[in-house]
C-alpha cells in the first residue's frame, strides 16, 4: 500500500517500509506477563516465545536493515522481573545483525537501565527519515520537523466486527501530512475501539482529528482499508 508516495507493508501489526527497509513495532510492552503475574492472574501467556517467533517470523519474510521500536518497548514497572532481562538477552542475540532504534515511550522509564549492557539498541525520542516521523506519540515535539508521514504507536486500536476485535493500523488524513497510527505489537496489551477514539485520543498529535479523517486497515487474507470512520462506525 502507498501513503503519501511511501510504499509500506503490513503484517502481524507490524509495519514495513519498503524503501528504507526498516521493520516498525509499536507497543511491545516486554514485561506485561510477568506485571500481570504479580497481580494475581497465573495462566502462562507465552510473551517471550511469542515475542521471538513472530519477529523471526516478520525478519525472514521482509529482511529489514534495520529495526524501530516505536515506544513502549517495556511495560511499566519500578522494579524490574527477572524475566525481562531473559527476553532482552534473546532478543539481543535475534537482532545481532541488524541496527536498533528504541524510540522512548510513556511506559520506559526503566529503559536504559535494562538496555545499557545490550549495545546494539540505540534509544532515541524520535526518528527522521526520508520525510518519515517516528515517534511513539504520547508527546509533541517543539521541532520545525519536515514530513510528509507520521508513524506512531500508543493508542492500541482495534476495530471490533459482530463482536470480534481485529487490531487495525489507522490512516489518518491531515492538511499537509498523514498519519499511521500502529497497533499494539504485544499480544497481551489491550485495544481500545476505533469507534471510542475519536475525540479520545490519547497522543496530542491526533487531538483535532475527525472521524471523517480516519481509515481504518485491518489485515486478513488480503489488506482492508476501510471508508472513512464517519461512513461505517454505525456498522461497528
Amino acid at each position: 500500500m502507498e501513503i503519501n508516495g511511501h510504499e509500506i507493508q503490513f503484517k502481524d501489526n507490524a509495519v514495513f517500509l519498503e524503501e528504507n527497509k526498516i521493520l516498525i513495532l509499536a507497543d511491545v510492552h516486554v514485561g506485561m506477563e510477568e506485571f500481570i503475574r504479580r497481580n494475581g492472574v497465573l495462566f502462562p501467556l507465552n510473551e517471550k516465545k511469542e515475542l521471538l517467533k513472530r519477529l523471526k517470523n516478520l525478519i525472514v519474510e521482509f529482511k529489514p536493515e534495520k529495526l524501530v521500536f516505536l515506544g513502549d518497548f517495556l511495560h511499566h514497572f519500578q522494579k524490574v522481573p527477572y524475566k525481562v532481562y531473559e527476553t532482552i538477552r534473546e532478543l539481543n542475540s535475534l537482532l545481532k545483525n541488524y541496527e536498533i532504534i528504541v524510540i522512548r515511550g510513556n511506559h520506559d522509564i526503566m529503559l536504559e537501565y535494562i538496555l545499557k549492557e545490550n549495545t546494539n539498541f540505540k534509544i532515541l525520542d524520535y526518528l527522521l527519515e526520508n520525510k518519515i516521523l517516528m515517534i511513539h506519540g504520547d508527546k509533541k515535539f517543539d521541532i520545525d520537523f519536515n514530513f510528509d508521514l507520521l508513524i506512531m504507536g500508543h493508542e492500541h486500536p482495534v476495530l471490533e466486527i459482530n463482536k470480534q476485535r481485529f487490531p487495525s493500523y489507522l490512516e489518518i488524513v491531515q492538511n499537509d501530512f498523514k498519519i499511521l497510527v500502529a497497533p499494539a505489537f504485544s499480544n497481551i496489551a489491550s485495544g481500545v475501539k476505533i469507534n471510542e477514539l475519536e475525540s479520545n485520543f490519547m497522543s496530542p498529535y491526533l487531538k483535532k482529528v475527525k472521524k471523517e479523517d480516519i481509515f481504518p486497515i485491518i489485515i486478513g487474507e488480503e489488506v482492508l482499508k476501510f471508508p472513512d470512520l464517519s461512513k461505517i462506525e454505525k456498522f461497528l
